[in-house]
């Protein structure tokens, strides 16, 4: 980030409006089309595709500098929902993306993605109840199956991850006490 506000000759402090202000300014000084003689012209050229690709580069900032408070809230937790649901944190997508729905709810993608995220924690849920009725009933290598299933899934559902170590220790001790 850093070299793209050097390229526009910018402290790394610029505001979005300073950004657009000096892109603009360089790019018309940079122009190739500016300039007649040959060697110039490849040379402009390359400094203005360097001008072009810092811009691009720090155009979100620039964006997201023209957003109202409340658009930048839902960018925001927008941005925060769709990271949780790469992460598999299909609970807390499920609360960020009901959250712009309460406030927007023809914001971008976000019913379709609430909807997904909604589907896979309820299929966590049947699946984390499966489990728990496997770890109360002591079927220790079952539950520790299904306690893997859910937590490849989401490594943060509720306390799979405390019954899993917990069911894996007994199974062990099982099959320890088995085989002697």
């Amino acid at each position: 980030m850093k070299q793209h506000y050097q390229t526009l000759e910018l402290p790394l402090n610029a505001s979005p409006r300073r950004i657009k202000e000096q892109y603009r300014s360089l790019a018309k000084r940079y122009h190739p089309d500016r300039v007649t003689d040959p060697a110039e012209k490849l040379r402009f050229a390359e400094k203005f595709r360097e001008i072009n690709q810092a811009y691009e580069a720090l155009s979100e900032i620039v964006r997201r500098g023209g957003l109202d408070p409340i658009e930048r809230k839902l960018d925001f937790l927008y941005e925060q929902g769709h990271t949780l649901a790469r992460q598999r944190q299909w609970a807390r997508a499920v609360i960020i993306f009901n959250e712009i729905m309460a406030i927007d709810p023809a914001y971008r993608d976000t019913h379709a993605r609430l909807r997904e995220a909604r589907r896979k924690n309820r299929q966590l849920s049947a699946l984390y109840a499966q489990a728990n009725n496997l770890y109360k009933d002591q079927q220790w290598a079952e539950a520790v199956d299904k306690f893997k299933d859910i937590l490849r899934e989401d490594p943060t559902y509720k306390d799979a991850l405390k019954k899993y170590k917990k069911a894996r220790r007994e199974r062990l001790m099982e099959d320890f006490i088995n085989q002697h």
